[in-house]
């Protein structure tokens, strides 16, 4: 009797005994929690806890950031300062692992014997149009590593040669920049191999000539934007790689130094192309 009173169902439950609902409902009268899920409930507790612990910390710490940059507002401009140096450090430790090396003055422009003797860019503008920056092997050394093309505003922003323009067009003509340069550089090294110079005298005499060849190269894209391709009379054609509409962008470089230099005085007419036209080789030199 007094075990039927002891397993009797309350009036409040209206499950029958034995169950799952009736387990279900009185959970704390009739079923003892096993190891396995006390060990559950603590893992949830503790994960719960440290959620809302992390939580903490992170607002904490962002009132913090905050707080200091109210009292030192000039500590973000250190922080780009000194990226921009640690930057120019790894530049420096790539020239170095290909023997060269880039003095960290990357806005110097030739401008008289002593600033050419410190300066590791050479900057171009086309007025109108786009701004070149050269970067040389050293700070003086007239051997050009890597050019750049960009907007003025770009240029006018902080930006050297080591950086990219945010224009396809100018990522799209560097790339053919880049390949004038080292045609003018092999071009240089090859006519000037064979006097019986000095190897540095020649290095130096090649490197200048390519440089020079090179930037009255740049000349021709002075009408960069207002010239028609010379192989399909179009002002702008789908760029399959960067799925863009571009200007002609391919100069002929494979020219002579008076050629280049008449070309730069605008005294010769010169062609352009698409970077998507196959064109006879015989057109671009």
């Amino acid at each position: 009797m007094s075990g039927d009173r002891k397993h009797k169902l309350p009036d409040h439950v209206v499950a029958p005994e034995g169950t799952n609902l009736f387990r279900t409902i009185n959970f704390e009268r009739y079923v003892r929690p096993t190891g396995g899920m006390r060990l559950t409930a603590y893992i949830g507790t503790a994960a719960f806890l440290g959620f809302f612990a992390y939580m903490a910390f992170q607002k904490d710490s962002s009132a913090k950031q905050q707080s200091l940059q109210k009292q030192h507002p000039e500590r973000p401009v250190e922080a780009a300062k000194a990226a921009r140096a640690a930057l120019l450090e790894r530049r420096k430790d790539a020239l170095k692992a290909g023997k060269a090396v880039l003095q960290p003055a990357p806005t110097a422009h030739y401008v008289g014997r002593a600033a050419a003797a410190a300066a590791s860019e050479v900057h171009m503008k086309v007025e109108g149009v786009l701004s070149a920056m050269v970067a040389l092997a050293a700070a003086g050394r007239p051997e050009a590593v890597r050019v750049v093309l960009m907007s003025a505003e770009e240029a006018a922003s902080g930006k050297d040669a080591w950086d990219t323009s945010a224009h396809q067009v100018f990522r799209r003509a560097s790339d053919v920049a880049m390949q004038a340069l080292a045609y003018f550089a092999d071009r240089a090294r090859l006519s000037h191999s064979h006097k019986d110079f000095d190897p540095s005298a020649v290095d130096l005499i090649a490197s200048s000539s390519a440089l020079e060849d090179f930037l009255l190269f740049l000349c021709t894209y002075r009408d960069l934007f207002t010239r028609p391709c010379s192989a399909t009379g179009k002002f702008l054609a789908l760029d399959p790689v960067s799925n863009q509409l571009l200007p002609p962008i391919v100069r002929p470089f494979k020219r002579s130094k008076s050629e280049l230099l008449a070309a730069a005085k605008n005294a010769e007419p010169c062609q352009a192309f698409h970077l998507h036209v196959e064109v006879p080789t015989a057109e671009l030199t």
